[in-house]
This record gives structure tokens, C-alpha cells and sequence, in this order.
């Protein structure tokens, strides 16, 4: 009998083997220890009524260390090219009012500020086409906008000699303004400098560079919020001067990266993939109110008598699909929807549903 090994097309991977995120999830559902890197779980769980990504037992030395000793990740680039390491785009998981959920958890609404692709809810597959009106959108305007932007970028984490930390592949996802921008930053002045030095054909396969976790404040909202900044941790110039004698060596190809996870694999694009890693960045609390736009993983853990920033958003936005005013809201309590209890929820989204 012949004996078979292998499967032909069959490329081996590097497997997804944590995600980097900017505090977790209390007991309550609430983001926590905003101020450190966690390195947790690629894929969520549930736990409680809430799906969380477990904190990742071999990184228990980080976890368990001082927030002071996690506000930097030296890291490097495992892919060649910047398409396989880093996307972003224009994304609303939910848009709520007349707009229909979609049943597999894929998104409302995707775009990238000139057109966007929107489900209207006929059938699962009836998504359209339309223009983005980008800042203009309707879902961008007011304190809890629905459109957000998406980033993500693949890295793997980078120790001091002699760690026994792990080096696996590693995702972060963001869904801040500033953050993204500043990932696009970081990419762009790494593709300038390879273009003033006249190189077309190169790799950002081992490329080092590090994360670092700062803070930035609005006065008139009263709270600061945690923001990322990306460095290259080499001299780009040696970096890429050394890697166009490589390629002169090797007759001119850029080096292969290895057949790692992409982010333009379709697994990695695929409906539950992407819902998941937006509930780890928005989880159930967006933010208050008077936040900042870009306070997306800010640390604001309500007191547990009342409602939870997610569940006042969740009101006022039903409310809002419904043509009721924050004041006419209050008015239909007796009191400020911010002092209601927080058991009072589900009886507040009961007299909504039966409004008119």
C-alpha cells in the first residue's frame, strides 16, 4: 500500500500565538489597569456574561509585574511587506436605530473614508456599496460615535538576554485615532527613508522597533486616556543599506519572511475574527460623555451602584433611534439617567422598546 506524507499546496504557518492589549476587563465588564500591557488569549472566551481573553499564563512574569515595568514592548516585524503586518480602516460593528445587526457578527458598516460597504438587512448577504461621507458621517457625530477607526499590526515581542518570556506571534489591535495614526506614521517614515536611498524591492522582515504606552489629557474632559507610539529601535539607514547589499549578494530578490499569519490571510479577515478583536478594544464601555474622541481604551470604571458607561450609551442611543431627547429621557425617569441604578437597565431598555 503506498504510503502518502504531506498534502500538496499545504504551507506551513506560524500560528497566532498572543494579543497585546491595553488593560482588561473587571469583573464587571469594565477596562481596567489602563496604564500596562497585558498579553492575553488571540482567541475570547466567556466568562460570566462577558467575553474576555484570558490572560496568557506564560507571560505570567509580565502580567504579574510592576504597570511601570509594562508600558514598553521592544518587538520586531516578522513579515516582508507592510499589507501583511498592518491594515486599518473605518469600521462600526453596530449602527443601531433602523439598522439591522448582522446575524454572523459582521460588521454594520466597513470603509475607508471615500467608500464604504454597508448591510441593509434584507438577506445576510445584502451588503451595498455606498459613498463614505468620512467626517461627515452621520455615525461619527456626537459623544459615542459608532464609527471608529480599526487598526491592527502582527509583531513578534522582543526580550532582554537571558528571558524566559515566549516570542510569539503577537496582535494588537486599537481602535484610537491617535494610535492608528501613529502606526501609520511609523510605516510610512519606514518606507520614506528605504525610498530616498533608492531601494524598490525590500523586506521589513526583522525590522525592530518598540511600542510605548503615553498618556494623553483634554482639560475640559477632565481625564487622561492611554495612547501608542511606535519607534524603529535600529538606524533605518544601516538597516537598509545593509539589506540592499544582501540582495546584491542574493541577485536582487528582498529576503523571504517566514510563512507566517497574515493580516491579509482571509482566516484573518473572516467575520468572527474581526468581531472579536473589536469587542477586546470597545468592549461593553465605550466612554462618558464628555470624553475625548480618542479616549477609546481610557480607564473609567463606574461606581457599581449605577449604570455603566456602556449601559448609558446603549440608552441614549436606543433613545435616540426613537426621536427622544437626553432631557425628555430624564423626564420619563423622574431623575438623571446617570443616577439611575444599574439593576434598573434591562426595565429602562423594557419602556424604550414599548415607546412610540
Amino acid at each position: 500500500m503506498t504510503h502518502y506524507d504531506g498534502i500538496e499546496g499545504l504551507q506551513p504557518r506560524l500560528p497566532l500565538g498572543a494579543a497585546l492589549t491595553v488593560g482588561v476587563k473587571g469583573a464587571s465588564g469594565a477596562p481596567t489597569q489602563t496604564d500596562r500591557f497585558h498579553f492575553v488569549s488571540p482567541h475570547d472566551s466567556m466568562e460570566g456574561k462577558h467575553r474576555v481573553r484570558p490572560l496568557l499564563p506564560q507571560f505570567a512574569a509580565f502580567n504579574g509585574a510592576d504597570a511601570s515595568k509594562r508600558q514598553m514592548i521592544r518587538a520586531n516585524l516578522i513579515h516582508s511587506t507592510r499589507a501583511e503586518a498592518f491594515a486599518y480602516h473605518l469600521r462600526a460593528q453596530q449602527l443601531g436605530g433602523k439598522w439591522p445587526n448582522h446575524p454572523q457578527k459582521r460588521p454594520a458598516c466597513t470603509g475607508d473614508g471615500r467608500k464604504a460597504t454597508r448591510f441593509y438587512g434584507d438577506t445576510p448577504d445584502d451588503f451595498r456599496e455606498i459613498d463614505c461621507p468620512n467626517e461627515l458621517c452621520e455615525f461619527r457625530q456626537g459623544n459615542v460615535k459608532a464609527c471608529k477607526p480599526f487598526g491592527q499590526l502582527l509583531f513578534r515581542p522582543r526580550w532582554a538576554d537571558g528571558s524566559t518570556l515566549p516570542t510569539p506571534l503577537t496582535k494588537l489591535t486599537t481602535g484610537s485615532w491617535y494610535s492608528v495614526a501613529a502606526l501609520l506614521g511609523f510605516f510610512d517614515h519606514v518606507e520614506d527613508q528605504a525610498r530616498q536611498l533608492g531601494i524598490e524591492a525590500y523586506s521589513l522582515y526583522g525590522l525592530p522597533f518598540s511600542i510605548q504606552l503615553t498618556f494623553k489629557s483634554k482639560p475640559q474632559a477632565q481625564q487622561r486616556f492611554p495612547v501608542l507610539a511606535f519607534s524603529p529601535e535600529v538606524d533605518l539607514v544601516q538597516f537598509f543599506l545593509a539589506q540592499r547589499e544582501q540582495l546584491d549578494r542574493i541577485g536582487g530578490h528582498a529576503p523571504l519572511a517566514l510563512p507566517a499569519v497574515a493580516l491579509t490571510d482571509d482566516e484573518m479577515r473572516s467575520p468572527d475574527v474581526l468581531a472579536s478583536d473589536a469587542a477586546l478594544i470597545s468592549g461593553p464601555i465605550s466612554k462618558p460623555a464628555n470624553a475625548p474622541d480618542e479616549a477609546i481604551d481610557a480607564e473609567v470604571v463606574p461606581p457599581s451602584s449605577t449604570l455603566s458607561f456602556d449601559a448609558l450609551a446603549r440608552i441614549r442611543g436606543i433613545a435616540s433611534g426613537k426621536g427622544i431627547s437626553g432631557e425628555a429621557l430624564d423626564k420619563m425617569l423622574g431623575a438623571p439617567l446617570e443616577d439611575a441604578p444599574a439593576h434598573m437597565e434591562l426595565e429602562i431598555l423594557r419602556m424604550l422598546a414599548v415607546s412610540k
